[in-house]
């Protein structure tokens, strides 16, 4: 699913990965751990694309996205990728609903469909709020319910998590582990952690050394 090899890549001058190879198998729940300062947010933005490395391949789902076009790239961020951020990544002055439709705006569905859809997801996270609440005043646990909702909708082949229990609470942290959990198997989903309960939900831990 996921196949780096001889990655290298250099921040500020200073050699962040050496010929770093690892695979990553279809369907798996893998966490990514390390000290501060390892590396693991930027090799999760090396994976899925969106950090420039200096050498090495990357293959997604047997393509090379070091070689990429850029047409070709977009189209695997919008059909194959899905994206967890601890900030949320979400559009804070909008709506929950506008937020949710930023997905589906590419599938062939009707204006019917999609509400049927959107509360469906809304139910599944276990969030009782009217689409149309802004964002800004949703809780971060909330917030972050919304961006697996996103997730739901958008069913990408793999999900890239950055500390996406970072900024939470334990009680909100278990249920978007277990959110995160039911993608397992039909999703590969990669999360950058440095919480020992989060890397208990994986099926294995990739460490980087300092």
């Amino acid at each position: 699913m996921i196949r780096v090899i001889n990655l290298r890549k250099q921040f500020n001058g200073v050699n962040l990965f050496s010929d770093l190879s690892l695979n990553i198998n279809k369907g798996e729940m893998v966490a990514i751990t390390g000290r501060s300062g390892s590396g693991k947010s930027t090799l999760l933005g090396c994976m899925c694309g969106l950090e420039k490395i200096d050498g090495g391949t990357i293959y997604i789902d047997g393509d090379d996205i070091t070689k990429m076009k850029r047409k070709h790239k977009m189209l695997l961020y919008r059909n194959k990728l899905g994206y967890l951020f601890q900030n949320y990544a979400l559009i804070t002055h909008e709506t929950i609903e506008y937020n949710l439709d930023i997905v589906l705006t590419y599938k062939k569905l009707s204006k019917s469909q999609k509400k049927v859809l959107k509360n469906d997801v809304m139910k599944k996270v276990g969030l009782n709020k009217p689409l149309n609440t802004k964002i800004y005043t949703l809780s971060g646990g909330e917030q972050q319910r919304v961006a697996i909702a996103r997730l739901l909708l958008k069913e990408p082949l793999i999900i890239f998590a950055d500390e996406p229990t970072g900024a939470l609470d334990n009680d909100n942290k278990y249920k978007i582990l277990e959110l995160l959990s039911e993608f397992k198997g039909k999703s590969t989903i990669l999360i950058v952690t440095h919480d020992e309960e989060v890397m208990k939900y994986c099926d294995r831990n990739i460490q980087l050394a300092t």
